[in-house]
């Protein structure tokens, strides 16, 4: 078999598809086991579209002896899959119910994962899209108070107005580039809790 690639861990291998048509597809878990009843696990919970799908393949049988390896199929990435593995060994079943078992809960477990680093994800984006809303606002305010500082009575109390706009947009850029830090910050936690 040709090589692949292990995680960190050893607890699941990737490989591309084109290396998996040498072996039986025997078909997605909830196929082979009715109890799982659904189609897949969620990879992100805003969308709800993308899925890992628990599958089973067939390796071809050696001296009578049948095993069946377990995977997930990744529903937007056609051809990416992932195989089930105990400390960079890929782990092998001796029936397909087994497999399908195992690839659902390996599909269900690293879903969860992809859920959470989305979530991080898009906190780090909504952190910098308000960082340069804020910026921008700051900008705005105060090239506008800039503006209108030399114009007489009238000048002096859009001053303050001004003054008041410019001290609330950077008030506002400090809590956006603080929620960025910290959003930054449970990111790398969160990769390096993961052995990203």
């Amino acid at each position: 078999m040709p090589a692949f690639n292990f995680s960190k861990c050893g607890n699941h291998a990737s490989v591309d598809s084109a290396v998996m048509r040498h072996l039986r597809d025997i078909g997605a878990s909830d196929a082979l086991v009715r109890s799982i009843g659904h189609k897949g696990w969620f990879t992100d919970f805003e969308f709800a579209d993308a899925t890992y799908r628990g599958n089973v393949w067939q390796l071809p049988a050696r001296k009578g002896r049948t095993l069946f390896l377990a995977g997930y199929i990744e529903s937007e990435y056609d051809g990416y899959v992932v195989l089930d593995a105990i400390r960079g060994k890929l782990r092998l079943f001796d029936t397909a119910e087994d497999a399908a078992r195992a690839g659902d809960e390996l599909a269900r477990v690293n879903a969860e994962r992809e859920c959470e680093y989305q979530s991080y994800w898009h906190a780090e984006l909504a952190a910098e899209s308000a960082l340069a809303d804020a910026r921008d606002a700051f900008k705005d305010a105060r090239d506008a108070w800039r503006e209108q500082q030399g114009i007489g009575a009238l000048g002096a109390r859009l001053c303050k107005d001004l003054r008041q706009r410019l001290t609330d947009a950077r008030d506002a850029f400090k809590e956006a580039l603080g929620s960025l830090i910290e959003a930054r910050a449970e990111m790398a936690r969160y990769q390096r809790s993961m052995g990203y």
